[in-house]
């Protein structure tokens, strides 16, 4: 008997986001398509169970063209990614960081911002909190026609602080403002201090030589691994206060950060949304079936397009280690058994992830 058969009894996968009832068709092409093999699978559970996402959000996802007419997997992930460039990813007006949204402006705020509930649990952030960010470094390298190698390079000398420290510094804000430019307004995904110090020593010098790994693991970027030929992929990890992102137009110590949801950015075979009003979000620990005690999961946030700077550049490191696709799914299963404990609902994903 399939799982479908077993939780839902007439063949269909369910779930208590509004996509699950939202539009019969897209419904039960996510059951579908939720029950396939691999994790592929999981992209679709996530719509199904994702109870972040507002009525609002999932109208403009259908008047946008993607809740109907698909053939395939592609064929939606094209659609979803078509919606998130008129709706999410929308274009950076200039090189000037961002240092307000207007959740009323709906050509100029990403509308991951413009449909937040008052009960959002991130609203109230202490603005001295601080968030980490990890980039790929061939990505700045590909947006601004700086040589990977450049790039690493100038961020490695001003986390150590020698050798013409503040030269680099200028150099790499260079390519910084260089890459702000070439950037949209998407929001950006990252955890908080809090949850990640652990991760480093005091000092570069006094880094676990696998951090790199063991960060990738605990934010859940499984797309962070050795390339096709096996070669390391170099990261920046940036370190930054809540207080210097942009605010709510009218609220000077408010800032616009939420929990993540499906219609806020590509298909993650590694994301995993929780219940609404119950938790806040986040990451799927990809590293946790290797750990002898169970460590807690990082909290995962969204904010505002931010203009990274050289004084935020925390680490310099890469990533040596893949993630096996049976790994990500014993990480998932254990990620929503900690959910439900936590949040007492023990039927979450009762039928998508039994």
């Amino acid at each position: 008997m399939s799982l479908s058969h077993q939780a839902g009894g007439d063949g269909a996968l369910r779930g208590s986001g509004v996509f699950s009832t939202f539009d019969a068709e897209f419904a039960g092409f996510l059951s579908t398509e939720g029950e396939g093999p691999g994790t592929q699978a999981f992209v679709a559970r996530n719509f199904l169970i994702d109870e972040g996402v507002l009525l609002e959000r999932a109208q403009s996802y259908r008047d946008s063209g993607v809740v109907a007419g698909h053939g395939s997997h592609g064929d939606w992930q094209r659609k979803h990614g078509l919606y998130l460039s008129k709706r999410v990813q929308l274009p950076y007006p200039d090189t000037q960081p961002l240092a307000s949204l207007d959740p009323a402006d709906i050509d100029g705020c990403p509308e991951t911002f413009r449909y937040i509930p008052a009960d959002s649990p991130f609203l109230s952030s202490e603005l001295g909190l601080e968030l980490v960010r990890v980039e790929e470094v061939s990505f700045i390298s590909r947006t601004t026609g700086a040589a990977a190698e450049r790039v690493k390079s100038l961020a490695l000398r001003v986390t150590q602080g020698v050798d013409g420290g503040p030269d680099a510094a200028r150099d790499l804000d260079a390519i910084l403002v260089r890459w702000l430019k070439e950037c949209d307004k998407r929001p950006v995904f990252a955890g908080f201090w809090q949850d990640l110090h652990d991760v480093f020593g005091a000092t570069p010098l006094e880094d676990n030589p696998g951090w790199p790994d063991g960060l990738r693991d605990r934010l859940g970027l499984v797309h962070l691994q050795p390339d096709e030929g096996g070669l390391p992929r170099d990261i920046i990890v940036f370190r930054y206060p809540v207080s210097e992102l942009a605010h709510i137009v009218g609220h000077q110590d408010v800032r616009p950060l939420v929990p993540p949801t499906v219609l806020d950015g590509r298909g993650s075979h590694a994301f995993c949304p929780a219940p609404r009003n119950t938790m806040t979000g986040h990451t799927v620990d990809l590293g946790q079936l290797d750990s002898p005690v169970w460590r807690g999961v990082c909290r995962e946030v969204l904010h505002p397009a931010f203009h990274y700077r050289a004084r935020h550049v925390w680490r310099v490191g890469a990533v040596t280690s893949a993630v096996p696709e049976e790994a990500l799914s014993r990480a998932r299963q254990l990620h929503l058994m900690w959910l439900r404990e936590e949040s007492g609902r023990d039927d979450y994903a009762g039928e998508t992830d039994p």
